[in-house]
């Protein structure tokens, strides 16, 4: 989904369920590609994290209404 929303195809929040922090290396690693220039900050504003279910919906409903 990111790479749809790269290309324009989307411009809807994407979610990731972090539960325990599974995905902290992996938004750290998105972080260093926005900085090395491969990746837009944009795709990052629009991820939500929550490691509660609802809480993520309930978030990525909130932040579609801002995009």
């Amino acid at each position: 989904m990111t790479t749809w929303s790269a290309l324009g195809l989307h411009k809807k929040p994407l979610g990731l369920l972090n539960v325990e922090g599974f995905y902290n290396h992996f938004m750290k690693q998105l972080e260093v590609m926005v900085q090395e220039g491969f990746l837009n900050q944009e795709i990052i504003d629009r991820v939500v994290i929550e490691e509660d279910p609802a809480k993520l919906i309930e978030k990525m409903l909130e932040k579609k209404g801002t995009l």
